[in-house]
């Protein structure tokens, strides 16, 4: 989810029992939705638990809403020594990450809310490690698109950076 979609969250659009969450409107414009594991459903029960379950899902420990990472996460950063580093780059990371464990490109787009399959393609892992017979089943990319692909390496050593401290808070090794 985007950090806009995620703060402007309410309850009145999560169905715990149906495993699924609703974006009304996505940055693309459009209504989507977002389907639930288990780890997500934990959480979502944690955040029940600071509300009455109606309103705002995200809230901090008080049970106020909160707007947006930049009272609490981006202050940690510093705290732990990151640099250069942003809430948007966790969301390349979940689609590395699904990249790597193999997951379809279409079902990555989906996953990520993208409108467009060349929007997937620029995440930065796939721009160095994604071959485009993946693609198979769908139109080729631009070739301005194909030719930014390739001219990607140049930015690689930052995309790495950011993924390498993306990969550690999210295994909670930086905010211990």
């Amino acid at each position: 989810m985007r950090v806009g979609e995620m703060y402007s969250l309410t309850w009145e659009n999560v169905n715990m029992s149906r495993k699924v969450l609703t974006i009304l409107r996505s940055k693309n414009g459009e209504k989507r939705h977002v389907a639930l594991n288990a780890t997500a459903l934990s959480a979502l029960a944690e955040l029940r638990k600071r509300s009455d379950g109606a309103g705002p899902v995200v809230r901090n420990l008080d049970g106020e809403p909160l707007a947006g990472p930049r009272y609490w996460f981006e202050p940690a950063l510093p705290k732990a020594k990151i640099r250069r580093f942003s809430w948007h780059c966790l969301r390349h990371t979940f689609a590395s990450r699904l990249v790597m464990a193999g997951v379809d490109l279409r079902t990555v787009q989906e996953l990520m809310g993208h409108k467009s399959i060349e929007m997937t393609c620029a995440t930065p892992i796939l721009r160095r490690s994604t071959p485009w017979p993946q693609l198979s089943g769908s139109r080729q990319p631009s070739r301005r698109t194909q030719l930014a692909l390739q001219l990607a390496p140049a930015h690689l050593s930052k995309i790495k950076r950011k993924r390498d401290v993306s990969s550690k808070l999210f295994h909670g090794k930086m905010l211990q």
